[in-house]
């Protein structure tokens, strides 16, 4: 089974990162933000149902190895699970370290796969962090 990109990750990014961004740059208060990320989460439910649901079948996006689409996969993921590691950001049922035990388990795998990988979790966290101090 295969997903687009476009369908499933970028919403993460599009109706709950943004928010935070927002933030970041001024456009929105924190907590404006924040209101808006605890009402856009339920639109990525389904979404993160379906990812978690594939990842409990295979190791990565495509199969069995490390590819392309986990690249694409990736970047959105990690953003929205260091998102889900600052309280008040995220309602639970959205936070991949509670709820999603698979995909959890797949951003570690992309991990030791690729350093790369690694390095832009750590961006993340440092973006992310700047924006709650903002």
């Amino acid at each position: 089974m295969m997903f687009k990109h476009e369908a499933l990750c970028r919403r993460l990014t599009t109706t709950i990162f943004r928010q935070l961004l927002f933030a970041y740059v001024g456009s929105k208060t924190l907590s404006e933000a924040k209101s808006a990320i605890v009402a856009n989460a339920p639109a990525v439910v389904g979404d993160l149902q379906t990812l978690e649901w594939l990842l409990g079948r295979q190791p990565f996006i495509a199969g069995d190895r490390f590819t392309i689409a986990d690249y694409m996969f990736v970047c959105e993921l990690s953003q929205f699970a260091v998102m889900g590691r600052h309280d008040g950001f995220l309602p639970d049922s959205v936070r991949i370290s509670l709820s999603f035990p698979n995909i959890a388990a797949y951003l570690a795998r992309v991990d030791k796969a690729d350093p790369l990988c690694a390095q832009h979790l750590v961006e993340v966290e440092e973006l992310v962090a700047a924006a709650v101090a903002s």
